[in-house]
């Protein structure tokens, strides 16, 4: 779809609200070699204990996933398990002595981690003595900035988009959105590109910004500038933003032997390999997968999600190795929460703390990271005990990005080790 001379200009309005986003375009171009990071979100609060199971633990996980006035279980049987078991070192062939074992649905999460260049780790999320109100919005929030419990009304900036903000970027900016989630791709002076596919770029104005405010800012910008310079202004915004759609629409001619019979995150992976593809100079890049709120029917709804996770990274990161560009591509996944141990009586799962992150790419040291829950001795809110602060991983990834992870998130952390 080509979006219309017109179509842009209406949307001026907004765009015009974030006149530093135009700045970013004059900027040097990022050289290729330069790291790329791309997020995947798993909206809703994903499951780990659901997707990386503790085969040491399995007794304990049988029964906590096996609520006794239900008559049924979430837990999958030790015999769905033998084709995705896996140990701590990916070179490792599973025995019976074997540690964990994905979901049986992940067997492409599987073939990954055998490569070597996948990260598990185990008993992530936000430390329990921090632990904010178990919200959506609370938890979101947190892993897309960095910081916890921060005040509805002045959220920080994401830490992806911090962390690019002082670097070189390319002509489009630092940090893209191919979900709406804008959130991790938002610094303080730019909110990054919103695109849906590269032929439907589009600019917006992230949910969290009060609108009123960035509209009555730019107000005073204009009303203190000579008319001459405002209309000066208006037209190089206009011009950036139509070389902006041209620039995006011609990615889109890109990639055109990427898999096909594409999931909605399989596209949105798609339309980043895209961008990546075309050399864009874009460094952050955020897809979301929605539907892990798991509170009922977990059965009938997590097996699948994950299991398309495993196949959409299999077949981006596939990909870009296949077109030699994968050397500076990093692939790390996010989610608002974990859940509960306990499967409740409607066979789902209700909000906990600790659950599996993954990180992906040539530089990634796989293996498992981090020290898997107790399924015996739980936290003081009856939660899986978090043993890594989510922000340790942040922390690596922003070093490996080149930025300064003590700024973006208010402390240093030891490294993990899987970069």
């Amino acid at each position: 779809m080509l979006i219309k001379r017109r179509d842009v200009l209406k949307s001026l309005a907004g765009a015009a609200c974030t006149p530093l986003f135009f700045e970013a375009m004059s900027a040097e171009a990022a050289a290729n070699n330069d790291l790329i990071v791309v997020v995947v979100g798993l909206n809703g609060g994903n499951d780990g204990l659901n997707t990386v199971i503790p085969l040491k633990q399995y007794g304990l996980y049988n029964a906590l996933r096996s609520p006794a006035d239900s008559g049924s279980s979430i837990a999958y049987a030790q015999s769905q398990l033998a084709l995705t078991a896996f140990d701590s070192n990916p070179a490792r062939v599973p025995t019976a002595s074997t540690e964990y074992a994905f979901a049986p649905s992940m067997t492409a999460m599987r073939q990954l981690y055998a490569t070597g260049k996948l990260a598990v780790i185990n008993g992530i999320g936000l430390p329990s003595a921090e632990l904010a109100p178990q919200s959506h919005f609370a938890g979101w929030s947190d892993w897309s900035t960095g910081q916890i419990n921060v005040d509805g009304a002045s959220i920080p900036p994401g830490w992806l988009g911090a962390a690019l903000s002082p670097l070189p970027s390319g002509a489009l900016g630092s940090t893209a959105s191919v979900a709406g989630a804008e959130l991790v791709t938002a610094s303080s002076t730019t909110q990054g590109l919103v695109v849906g596919r590269p032929s439907d770029f589009r600019l917006s104005i992230p949910y969290y910004f009060p609108q009123f405010q960035l509209g009555q800012a730019f107000q005073r910008i204009l009303s203190a500038a000579p008319p001459n310079a405002v209309a000066a202004g208006a037209r190089s915004v206009t011009n950036a933003t139509l070389n902006a759609v041209n620039a995006m629409q011609g990615f889109g001619q890109l990639a055109d032997d990427y898999p096909t019979g594409l999931s909605n995150l399989g596209q949105q992976l798609f339309s980043i390999a895209q961008m990546i593809m075309g050399r864009s100079g874009i460094r952050g890049f955020v897809a979301v997968s929605g539907g892990y709120d798991t509170h009922a029917g977990q059965n009938n709804t997590h097996p699948g999600l994950v299991g398309d996770l495993g196949n959409s990274l299999q077949q981006f990161y596939g990909y870009l190795q296949k077109k030699k560009r994968s050397s500076n591509v990093l692939v790390v996944t996010i989610s608002d929460f974990g859940r509960t141990p306990s499967a409740n009586l409607s066979l789902g799962t209700d909000h906990g703390s600790a659950s599996t992150a993954f990180v992906l790419g040539d530089m990634v040291k796989g293996g498992v990271y981090g020290d898997y829950p107790s399924l015996k001795n739980f936290d003081s809110t009856g939660n899986l005990a978090v043993n890594v602060d989510f922000r340790n991983m942040l922390s690596d990834v922003i070093q490996a990005l080149g930025g300064n992870a003590k700024a973006v998130l208010g402390t240093t952390y030891p490294k993990l080790g899987f970069i």
